[in-house]
Protein backbone atom coordinates (compact mmCIF):
# COMPACT_ATOMS: atom_id res chain seq x y z
CA UNK A 1 0.00 0.00 0.00
CA UNK A 2 1.32 3.46 -0.94
CA UNK A 3 0.52 6.50 1.18
CA UNK A 4 -0.55 9.54 -0.79
CA UNK A 5 -1.06 13.24 -0.13
CA UNK A 6 1.77 13.55 2.38
CA UNK A 7 3.41 16.34 0.41
CA UNK A 8 4.48 18.29 3.51
CA UNK A 9 6.98 15.53 4.36
CA UNK A 10 9.22 16.42 1.40
CA UNK A 11 11.51 19.41 1.94
CA UNK A 12 13.29 19.61 -1.43
CA UNK A 13 12.06 19.64 -4.99
CA UNK A 14 13.97 16.47 -5.85
CA UNK A 15 12.51 14.60 -2.85
CA UNK A 16 9.02 15.87 -3.68
CA UNK A 17 9.06 14.87 -7.33
CA UNK A 18 11.01 11.69 -6.61
CA UNK A 19 8.29 10.45 -4.23
CA UNK A 20 6.08 9.72 -7.24
CA UNK A 21 3.00 10.79 -5.30
CA UNK A 22 0.48 11.72 -8.02
CA UNK A 23 -1.10 14.36 -5.77
CA UNK A 24 2.15 16.16 -4.89
CA UNK A 25 4.17 18.66 -6.87
CA UNK A 26 6.74 21.38 -6.23
CA UNK A 27 5.27 24.86 -5.68
CA UNK A 28 8.20 26.95 -6.93
CA UNK A 29 6.64 30.26 -5.89
CA UNK A 30 6.57 29.08 -2.25
CA UNK A 31 9.54 26.68 -2.36
CA UNK A 32 7.57 23.76 -0.92
CA UNK A 33 6.00 20.43 -1.83
CA UNK A 34 2.22 20.72 -1.93
CA UNK A 35 -1.06 19.74 -3.48
CA UNK A 36 -1.71 21.83 -6.58
CA UNK A 37 -4.63 23.62 -4.93
CA UNK A 38 -2.46 24.49 -1.91
CA UNK A 39 0.05 26.37 -4.06
CA UNK A 40 -0.83 30.08 -3.88
CA UNK A 41 0.18 30.43 -7.52
CA UNK A 42 -1.41 27.20 -8.74
CA UNK A 43 -0.72 28.12 -12.35
CA UNK A 44 1.08 25.43 -14.29
CA UNK A 45 4.11 27.75 -14.51
CA UNK A 46 4.66 27.66 -10.74
CA UNK A 47 3.55 24.16 -9.80
CA UNK A 48 5.74 21.31 -11.05
CA UNK A 49 3.90 17.96 -11.10
CA UNK A 50 5.72 14.84 -9.95
CA UNK A 51 5.67 13.44 -13.51
CA UNK A 52 7.82 16.28 -14.84
CA UNK A 53 10.86 15.22 -12.80
CA UNK A 54 12.30 18.69 -13.51
CA UNK A 55 13.26 21.00 -10.66
CA UNK A 56 14.35 24.61 -11.07
CA UNK A 57 18.10 24.49 -10.38
CA UNK A 58 21.02 26.94 -10.49
CA UNK A 59 23.56 24.98 -12.55
CA UNK A 60 26.32 27.56 -13.13
CA UNK A 61 27.52 30.82 -11.59
CA UNK A 62 29.93 33.12 -13.45
CA UNK A 63 32.34 34.19 -12.09
CA UNK A 64 32.55 31.35 -9.55
CA UNK A 65 34.53 33.45 -7.01
CA UNK A 66 34.66 37.18 -6.34
CA UNK A 67 36.17 39.65 -3.90
CA UNK A 68 33.79 41.31 -1.47
CA UNK A 69 35.32 44.76 -2.01
CA UNK A 70 33.75 45.40 -5.41
CA UNK A 71 30.22 45.13 -6.78
CA UNK A 72 30.20 42.55 -9.57
CA UNK A 73 27.56 41.20 -11.93
CA UNK A 74 26.86 37.49 -11.53
CA UNK A 75 25.49 35.46 -14.43
CA UNK A 76 23.41 32.52 -13.22
CA UNK A 77 22.48 29.66 -15.52
CA UNK A 78 19.19 28.24 -14.24
CA UNK A 79 17.55 25.10 -15.57
CA UNK A 80 13.73 25.02 -15.74
CA UNK A 81 13.20 28.63 -14.66
CA UNK A 82 9.46 29.37 -15.01
CA UNK A 83 8.77 31.71 -17.98
CA UNK A 84 7.12 34.45 -15.93
CA UNK A 85 7.41 38.22 -16.24
CA UNK A 86 7.60 38.96 -12.52
CA UNK A 87 10.63 40.50 -10.83
CA UNK A 88 13.29 38.11 -9.57
CA UNK A 89 15.70 38.87 -6.74
CA UNK A 90 19.06 37.45 -5.66
CA UNK A 91 19.35 36.88 -1.91
CA UNK A 92 22.90 36.66 -0.52
CA UNK A 93 23.43 35.12 2.95
CA UNK A 94 26.65 35.65 4.92
CA UNK A 95 27.41 35.59 8.65
CA UNK A 96 23.72 35.55 9.52
CA UNK A 97 22.81 38.55 7.35
CA UNK A 98 20.68 38.40 4.17
CA UNK A 99 21.13 41.04 1.46
CA UNK A 100 18.88 41.28 -1.59
CA UNK A 101 19.51 42.74 -5.06
CA UNK A 102 17.25 42.89 -8.11
CA UNK A 103 17.85 40.31 -10.81
CA UNK A 104 17.26 40.53 -14.56
CA UNK A 105 16.16 37.70 -16.80
CA UNK A 106 18.75 36.53 -19.30
CA UNK A 107 18.62 33.96 -22.09
CA UNK A 108 19.80 31.16 -19.79
CA UNK A 109 18.71 32.36 -16.34
CA UNK A 110 19.26 35.65 -14.50
CA UNK A 111 21.96 38.23 -13.84
CA UNK A 112 22.30 40.16 -10.61
CA UNK A 113 24.72 42.52 -8.93
CA UNK A 114 26.43 41.55 -5.71
CA UNK A 115 25.58 43.71 -2.68
CA UNK A 116 27.50 46.93 -2.06
CA UNK A 117 30.56 46.22 0.11
CA UNK A 118 29.39 48.82 2.69
CA UNK A 119 26.34 46.68 3.46
CA UNK A 120 28.29 43.44 3.97
CA UNK A 121 28.94 42.11 7.48
CA UNK A 122 32.52 42.44 8.70
CA UNK A 123 34.57 39.32 8.05
CA UNK A 124 37.02 38.59 10.90
CA UNK A 125 40.70 39.22 9.97
CA UNK A 126 42.43 36.25 8.39
CA UNK A 127 39.20 34.47 7.58
CA UNK A 128 37.37 34.02 4.32
CA UNK A 129 33.64 33.72 4.13
CA UNK A 130 31.48 31.57 1.94
CA UNK A 131 28.34 33.36 0.84
CA UNK A 132 25.32 31.35 -0.19
CA UNK A 133 22.60 32.77 -2.37
CA UNK A 134 19.28 31.96 -3.91
CA UNK A 135 16.98 33.40 -6.54
CA UNK A 136 13.45 34.28 -5.47
CA UNK A 137 10.39 36.06 -6.83
CA UNK A 138 9.41 37.60 -3.51
CA UNK A 139 11.12 39.60 -0.80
Amino acid sequence: MVKVQECHMFKTCMDCLGANDPYCGWCSSENKCSLRGACAEALLLYWLPYKSGLCTTITEVHPPQIQSTTVRILNLVIDNLPPVEEQFFCAFSALGKVLVTKARRSAKGVTCATPDSDSLPTIPPGEGEFVSFSVTQEL
